[in-house]
């Protein structure tokens, strides 16, 4: 983020998660995907819906980019967590 604010190269991760009770969240620069733990999934392209109203998960011309954010959430976390929250 440093490298943001003064205007460098950023050198960073691609992607960035959060976390909630029951949902995890995955932030690329072009997408952002929300895995719900009751199995609902949400999808949105940022570079054409920057505000995240329109859910893309369900049309097929972005099959690939859901199952490159699933991935990405997988990968994220590899092991369970052993902590209460």
């Amino acid at each position: 983020m440093l490298d943001a604010l003064t205007g460098q190269s950023f050198t960073g991760r691609a992607s960035a998660l959060t976390e909630g009770e029951r949902v995890k969240t995955i932030r690329t620069a072009k997408y952002r995907y929300v895995s719900y733990a009751d199995g609902r999934e949400l999808l949105f392209d940022l570079e054409t819906d920057t505000h995240g109203y329109h859910n893309v998960a369900n049309r097929m011309d972005y099959a690939q980019a859901l199952a490159e954010a699933r991935h990405l959430i997988k990968i994220e976390r590899p092991i369970p967590r052993s902590w209460a929250y």
